[in-house]
């Protein structure tokens, strides 16, 4: 009897009568960790038919699922399941994690799989699965930065590997920006010692890697942001006993910065760097404490979730857009989750006020006075906001670990106004990482979006 294979189910549940008996198997799923996210591409199979199938990282795996029109349902698809050991890539094989996931086509006619589903390890690297015309995943390859990063006390690729330092990282994004495709990730070190002080410092770095389909038809490490140190312009934080782990890398509309949200609060970064063709570069543009009357660190969960959403036309006003950013207590509030909003300056990257505060905040009591239920509302460990892609006004969601809430948001009537218009209920145990769009012509009509929880896999819900 198979008890387990990595083509099969990975988690199954057995009961045992007795000893004389063989144990029978009750129950099976294919994982035992969370689903940080998850991906859905619509293509055609083999056989030239259109398929839709989800990807979801396990912690330590990949699975596929395929939509089934008869049942008109997501079936896990098998056998599809991958453990994360890479197969290629400096420092493999060794098991990886998988934190969160994106998906890209790679623009490059020579490579035989064009489709590739990418999830950063938690190790600074990411994984590159390439998906075979079954929409399969194969064994991953390991993409690490190809020189050090001295400023965040990141050893050389040479010497790295996960053991190497207290090193973290937990997302990834996918830009093309007239300057080929770029893949983000976040890094920190949340244990750096600057000068000879006893106090433990945070510091994180936004990581941009170009795919080469000139000649090397991989991808490159071309560039590193990095938020200094206490030493050089106290832009760090001191630290007690827990990690401070970088989240949420959100994209600018005109892909010429990233908000990356961290423990502490979050910062901007300048990517306008990585159009010039030979001279790529990351810059800072401005960090934000969430404290005093704003938020404070909740142990690894500060910030959960941060949006950046262009303002395009605000009468009198210069152009500006607006940072969003749901942060899990509010001192102010009996340390109850918060809803912020912050300006943001397109030319330069400062955030907030001139104090860095924001321009408005909602407290839970705001939210419920909108409608929502009374102390439901609640914080959790990585949250996201999306909206509809080409919008400036329309629909921001908030994904919680209670519910996806849907908000309208207007920037010419009130670039500071959000108004609860609805929310999906999370009716499972484990809450909800993320609520991504797409259009998916075999579910049906209009967008929909991929709710994914945290160990119960993924609902589809109507996006409007």
């Amino acid at each position: 009897m198979d008890l387990f294979s990595t083509t099969d189910y990975v988690a199954k549940v057995f009961k045992v009568t007795s000893a004389s008996q063989p144990p029978e198997r009750t129950g099976q799923f294919y994982n035992m960790s969370s689903n940080d996210g998850g991906v859905i591409n619509v293509g055609l199979d083999t056989n030239g038919l259109s398929v839709t199938d989800a990807y979801l990282p396990t912690f330590g795996g990949l699975v596929r699922y395929r939509y089934n029109t008869a049942k008109t349902l997501f079936e896990p698809a098998s056998p599809s399941y991958l453990p994360a050991i890479p197969q290629s890539g400096p420092g493999g094989p060794l098991l990886e994690n998988t934190e969160f996931i994106s998906l890209v086509h790679v623009n490059d006619p020579l490579v035989q799989n064009p489709l590739r589903v990418l999830t950063v390890s938690g190790t600074g690297a990411f994984l590159e699965w390439q998906i075979d015309l079954s929409k399969n995943p194969l064994p991953s390859s390991r993409v690490l930065p190809e020189f050090g990063v001295p400023a965040l006390g990141y050893p050389p690729a040479t010497t790295w590997t996960p053991s190497s330092g207290p090193f973290y990282s937990n997302d990834i994004a996918v830009i093309a920006n007239g300057n080929g495709q770029w893949v983000l990730t976040d890094l920190t070190n949340f244990d750096y010692l600057p000068g000879d002080t006893a106090a433990k410092y945070m510091k994180f770095a936004l990581l941009a890697y170009q795919f080469d389909e000139v000649s090397d038809h991989r991808w490159e490490h071309k560039a590193t942001g990095v938020v200094h140190d206490n030493t050089s312009n106290g832009l760090s934080y001191a630290l007690g006993p827990s990690a401070a782990l970088t989240a949420v890398v959100d994209i600018h509309r005109e892909l010429d910065w990233a908000i990356v949200g961290h423990d502490m609060g979050f910062a901007s970064f300048d990517i306008r760097g990585l159009k010039v063709p030979g001279a790529e570069a990351i810059g800072f543009g401005q960090n934000v404490s969430l404290s005093g009357n704003q938020s404070v660190n909740d142990d690894k969960y500060g910030t959960s979730a941060v949006a950046h959403v262009r303002v395009s036309s605000i009468v009198n006003i210069p152009v500006f857009g607006r940072v969003f950013v749901f942060a899990n207590q509010n001192p102010l509030d009996s340390n109850k989750p918060a809803l912020h909003v912050y300006a943001f300056d397109e030319g330069t990257g400062w955030i907030g006020d001139s104090s860095k505060n924001p321009i408005r905040t909602y407290k839970m009591s705001d939210i419920e006075a909108m409608g929502y239920p009374t102390q439901r509302l609640s914080r959790g460990v990585r949250m996201r906001f999306r909206q509809f892609p080409g919008q400036d006004a329309g629909k921001l969601y908030l994904c919680t670990e209670s519910d996806v809430l849907r908000f309208a948001y207007d920037p010419d009537t009130d670039p500071d106004s959000l108004t609860l218009e609805a929310y999906f209920p999370n009716a499972a145990t484990d809450g909800i990482h993320d609520c991504a769009w797409y259009s998916l012509p075999q579910v049906g009509a209009g967008l929909k979006q991929m709710v994914v929880r945290d160990r119960e896999g993924f609902s589809i819900i109507p996006a409007e």
